[in-house]
C-alpha cells in the first residue's frame, strides 16, 4: 500500500519498523490518547524493590481470566471495552 515508510530494516537482527504518517488528525489522536490514558487501569508494579520504569496493562477479550507474567511481574486481564475496540478497528482500517 502506498504511503508506507520503512525507517528500520535490519535483516541481520530481524528488526523492522513500518510507518504510515498522517492517517488521523491531531485532534483525533489527542482524543484517543485521553481515552486510553483515562479509560485503562494502568499498572506500574515493582520488580524487587524497584518500580517498573513504565506503565502497562494486559487487555484481553471479555471472559479471559488469564494473568500475564513477565520478569517477576504480573498483570490481571482487563477487558477490551467497546471504545477500545473502536480505536483498534479504526487503526486496522487505516492500514
Amino acid at each position: 500500500a502506498s504511503g508506507w515508510e520503512l525507517p528500520l530494516c535490519d535483516e541481520r537482527r530481524r528488526s523492522f519498523v513500518s510507518l504510515r504518517r498522517s492517517r488521523f488528525s491531531p485532534k483525533q489522536l489527542k482524543s484517543w490518547y485521553r481515552s486510553l490514558e483515562r479509560g485503562i487501569e494502568w499498572d506500574r508494579p515493582k520488580i524487587g524493590a524497584r518500580l517498573l520504569p513504565r506503565s502497562a496493562a494486559f487487555l484481553t477479550s471479555k471472559g479471559c481470566r488469564c494473568t500475564y507474567k513477565y520478569s517477576g511481574t504480573s498483570w490481571q486481564a482487563l477487558n477490551m471495552e467497546s471504545w477500545f475496540l473502536e480505536i483498534t478497528e479504526a487503526a486496522c482500517q487505516a492500514c
